[in-house]
């Protein structure tokens, strides 16, 4: 079966550019494992979805929770850290 959408609290997304200490929880489905295609946003916690990012982060993230067992089913979310600060900051999901 494929995973549950991928949900997050929002609150806990990081002003712009992230700063040191930073962390997200990611939650989906049981029995998921966690990859995400960009390595110099931080790191990711395979196991249990915790996201530590990288101070001073800007460019865009792919988070993908990927079922165990038969097929591996995959659902992914996309967050883009816009972080020029010459013309403002902000993050799109």
């Amino acid at each position: 079966d494929a995973p549950l959408d991928i949900s997050f609290d929002p609150l806990t997304l990081p002003n712009c550019p992230p700063q040191a200490g930073d962390t997200t929880q990611f939650n989906s489905s049981d029995l998921v494992t966690w990859s995400w295609n960009n390595e110099t946003a931080g790191n990711l916690d395979s196991v249990t979805g915790l996201v530590t990012w990288e101070p001073g982060f800007s460019g865009t993230v792919i988070i993908t929770a990927t079922s165990f067992g038969c097929g591996a089913a995959s659902l992914s979310r996309t967050i883009v850290f816009d972080c020029d600060l010459s013309s403002g900051c902000f993050i799109r999901l």
